[in-house]
């Protein structure tokens, strides 16, 4: 059973990581029991006199999208790197290709099959 795009639901906050709220990019989507989660350009708090610079989220990696499971396990990741030869813009592009490519690939996943339903 594939669930349909406009079935998909989108949320207004990232799905994961707990200083999500400095990280300048997130997508978040629900699809059947399914949760898909990207966050990208983690920058923590810092003080006022000091340059503010994009951190890492994880090791090697400045974008991540996770896919949990209804008891929120992970499923599945997708990470996009920050390299010197890639901008900030084609970052977010690969980050956004890669949430959609999850929803997509978890919208027409049986999930009877999966032991979701």
């Amino acid at each position: 059973m594939r669930i349909k795009r406009k079935n998909w639901i989108w949320k207004g906050e990232a799905g994961h990581l707990i200083t999500w709220k400095d990280c300048l990019f997130h997508l978040h989507t629900n699809i059947g029991d399914f949760t898909i989660s990207t966050i990208g350009e983690y920058y923590p708090e810092r003080p006022l006199n000091e340059k503010w610079e994009m951190e890492e989220i994880g090791i090697n990696r400045h974008y991540e999208t996770f896919v949990f499971d209804s008891c929120m396990n992970v499923v599945d990741t997708y990470n996009v790197e920050k390299t010197e030869i890639k901008t900030v813009e084609q970052c977010q592009i690969e980050a956004e290709r890669n949430h959609i490519k999850a929803c997509e690939t978890y919208s027409s996943i049986n999930q009877t099959i999966m032991g979701l339903k």
